[in-house]
């Protein structure tokens, strides 16, 4: 409850809890903790849309750590544009990330970024860290699935994991010779699972303390894409003709 707040506190945002998809990889209906979306029409019938799909986790006691490589991936706009949407959404997303200012605007929440994550235990059992990836991974794509089945549809669907413990990163030294843990309030995942693309899937973990932040993020991304709505006509002009 407090997570949907924290994105209908007079964002300007369309909240939704307790949603429910399809899983891609099952077909069975699954339940994401938090859809939040912002959209503008374009055309009769037709919106575009950015929206974020949120998977909430208790884990004090249990923090979450994701492992980065020595150096970090570069940010391409290749990269960038690798997020779930319809097909009309990707052309869009990737004819934005062309402007200098959404291009920024999507760089300036990438500060951190890791390849694998997993929660510390001492007991073997279920990982909590990467089934909550995947699942926010796949409502994304489920969430992309549905609206491409809405004619008119361009939508662009980040995932995020919002936890209420501590995150922490961990990375060999320069040397090779020792692991480095730090603590930190959000970092990126690069999620690779087949059926959430080719590419790696940009996946957000937020702790409840940065969540103020994060959504500040969103919104300010989501309000830059939407005022290139001129190029969401010309990505659905586009993918109608296919």
């Amino acid at each position: 409850m407090r997570v949907a707040r924290a994105f209908g506190a007079g964002r300007g945002l369309s909240v939704v809890q307790g949603d429910y998809f399809q899983d891609p990889e099952t077909s069975k209906p699954r339940d994401i903790d938090v859809v939040a979306t912002r959209s503008l029409g374009i055309e009769t019938e037709s919106s575009a849309t950015v929206a974020c799909t949120v998977e909430c986790k208790a884990n004090k006691g249990r923090p979450f750590i994701a492992f980065k490589g020595i150096q970090q991936p570069m940010v391409t706009i290749d990269l960038l544009a690798q997020q779930p949407g319809t097909h009309a959404g990707r052309k869009w997303l990737r004819r934005c990330l062309m402007n200098e200012s959404v291009y920024k605007a999507r760089l300036e929440t990438l500060a951190i970024r890791a390849y694998a994550v997993t929660q510390a235990s001492e007991e073997r059992g279920q990982d909590t860290a990467y089934e909550a990836c995947h699942s926010a991974a796949k409502s994304a794509v489920a969430l992309a699935n549905r609206s491409e089945k809405q004619l008119g549809q361009v939508t662009v669907v980040l995932p995020a994991v919002v936890i209420d413990g501590q995150l922490f990163t961990a990375q060999l030294n320069p040397d090779g010779d020792d692991v480095e843990v730090v603590e930190v309030d959000q970092v990126q995942l690069l999620w690779r699972y087949p059926h959430v693309g080719d590419w790696p899937t940009i996946v957000s973990l937020v702790t409840e303390k940065a969540l103020s932040d994060f959504v500040t993020d969103f919104v300010t991304l989501a309000e830059t894409l939407l005022a290139h709505v001129d190029e969401a006509r010309r990505a659905l002009s586009d993918s109608l003709r296919f």
